[in-house]
């Protein structure tokens, strides 16, 4: 467990605080959504996990759990797109803010080009104060996402180029 800055972040209507995503929960999830600053959509394999979601949050919030998305992008950005997909998820820009890249999910290779991680992160709010408890990154994300698991268990699988599939069965670009 690991203490947390109390990040200041841009949400629809203004500033928002990390212990804000809380609201009146003391446990937080947060899914990072890849959404660069310079891009014009969410990344396609986040909107999908997005999708995901149960379309009904209630049973999560009723067990002390709130639930959050961050991206990167400018919040304009991020109002559109949610309002694109008709998402009603709490959703904020990390833009003026170190949080991307002191947590890794933006990240510089070689050449100083950035890239984007898609995970979730699970908070804890104790006598005010935010604490990382656990955080996953990459296929780790999976664990909630339902349609994948459905997904696997049928006799094609996902379908995905990176699957050992026997010749002859549909495969297509994983994330295509």
């Amino acid at each position: 467990m690991v203490e947390v800055e109390d990040y200041t972040f841009t949400g629809p209507n203004g500033p928002v605080r990390l212990t804000e995503l809380f609201g009146d929960k003391y446990l937080l999830v947060v899914q990072q959504v890849m959404f660069a600053p310079d891009w014009d959509e969410g990344c396609p394999s986040c909107t999908w996990a997005v999708d995901n979601l149960p379309a009904n949050m209630q049973r999560l919030f009723d067990e002390g759990i709130a639930f959050a998305m961050v991206s990167q992008a400018p919040i304009e950005k991020l109002k559109d797109w949610c309002a694109k997909r008709g998402w009603n998820h709490v959703w904020v820009s990390s833009a003026d803010t170190s949080y991307h890249h002191d947590w890794g999910w933006t990240q510089q290779n070689d050449q100083g080009e950035e890239g984007q991680l898609p995970g979730y992160s699970y908070y804890l709010l104790k006598h005010g104060k935010p604490y990382l408890t656990y955080m996953t990154t990459a296929r780790g994300t999976e664990a909630i996402l339902p349609v994948a698991h459905i997904m696997d268990r049928t006799v094609y699988g996902r379908q995905q180029d990176w699957e050992d599939s026997p010749e002859g069965w549909p495969q297509e670009p994983t994330y295509g």
